[in-house]
């Protein structure tokens, strides 16, 4: 005979990582209680964390170079392009080359 409990989980199970995507600490570090239910496995129980739906990581990227306010930048939506991020940074600076790297001719 299976029961079946649904648990809400809260910001303490979360673990924070480091811009390359690994934890900085091990995790189960602890972490301050929020309200969430203590639920203590025993043996042959089963967890299953079900996906949130449209869901992702926080996406950074370092902005750098002839932008007015260089710095690290979040992309908004999975559609974010390079032009999106340049005008958030208050756009290019009047010594910037907006249209890349000059050609050098070949020898």
């Amino acid at each position: 005979m299976a029961e079946t409990f649904r648990v809400p989980l809260d910001s303490t199970y979360l673990f924070d990582r480091d811009p390359s995507g690994r934890y900085p600490s091990p995790p189960g570090q602890a972490a301050p209680a929020t309200g969430a239910a203590e639920v203590v496995l025993k043996p042959y129980d089963n967890v299953l964390i079900l996906r949130q739906p449209d869901w992702e990581l926080h996406r950074t990227i370092d902005l750098s170079g002839q932008v007015r306010f260089p710095g690290r930048y979040a992309l908004l939506t999975r559609t974010d392009r390079l032009t999106d991020l340049i005008a958030r940074a208050g756009g290019l600076t009047k010594e910037a080359y907006p249209d890349g790297y000059p050609v050098l001719p070949q020898q």
